[in-house]
């Protein structure tokens, strides 16, 4: 038996297989979308950290680094003086930051660290001395950040 609609609203509420106002059946998951397009981003923060070594020409070197923000440390012997920081791999927005010891220091014969550094612009307008023999800061942070047109050097000494 057939009835008349009056309007074709009334003609699809009648013919509704389901009731829209619940969820319906799960569909099948669908295929793998395509693999992403451009190169590989950085992996993140390298959370180690890497053992630099003092080099008898008062330099340090940065090994080749691939990850945003990476950690090392230095120690300094009796009378070191760090006038230069070389560079490897190491791209434009990165940043190092150098941990430096320089507890064998003597007031006598410090460890210096220089107001001028070859290869960064730094923050010290003086030498700091490291050594505790008189209570000065044994130990210090340098944090550097490479600008594109120059690589920046924020040290900071400070007690244990």
């Amino acid at each position: 038996m057939s009835s008349y609609s009056r309007t074709y609203n009334e003609y699809l509420g009648k013919n509704r297989c389901c009731l829209l106002k619940e969820l319906g059946p799960m569909g099948p998951i669908g295929p793998t979308g395509p693999a992403g397009i451009g190169p590989v981003g950085p992996s993140g923060i390298n959370s180690s950290i890497i053992t630099l070594l003092y080099s008898s020409d008062n330099s340090i070197t940065i090994p080749n680094q691939y990850t945003p923000i990476a950690y090392y440390s230095v120690t300094l012997s009796e009378g070191n003086i760090l006038n230069t920081i070389n560079f490897n791999t190491f791209p434009s927005g990165y940043q190092a930051i150098i941990f430096v010891n320089g507890t064998a220091g003597t007031s006598t014969s410090a460890c210096v660290i220089n107001s001028s550094i070859n290869n960064v612009i730094t923050n010290l307008s003086t030498v700091l001395n490291l050594e505790t023999g008189t209570g000065n800061q044994g130990y210090a942070m340098m944090n550097i950040y490479n600008g594109s047109m120059a690589k920046f050097c924020n040290i900071i000494g400070y007690y244990n």
